[in-house]
């Protein structure tokens, strides 16, 4: 497995392939709880946002970025 788990300073998590470098960071934006949103980045663009009760979709999007590596 080629995968590093980091989480960051400021709540965010993030998924670093040691191999290629490639990476992802999953961050919740908790300034206004109206507004939940869990974002994620891939290589530093943001890729998706998801709004809060969107979990499972965020998982499948993670899913296939991974095996796309």
């Amino acid at each position: 497995m080629t995968t590093i788990v980091i989480g960051n300073e400021d709540g965010s998590v993030s998924f670093v392939d040691r191999v290629t470098g490639r990476n992802a960071t999953i961050a919740m934006d908790n300034l206004s709880l109206q507004n939940l949103y869990l974002e994620m980045e891939v290589d530093g663009n943001v890729a998706f946002r998801f709004k809060k009760g969107q979990v499972a979709l965020l998982i499948r999007h993670l899913y296939r970025f991974w095996r796309e590596m």
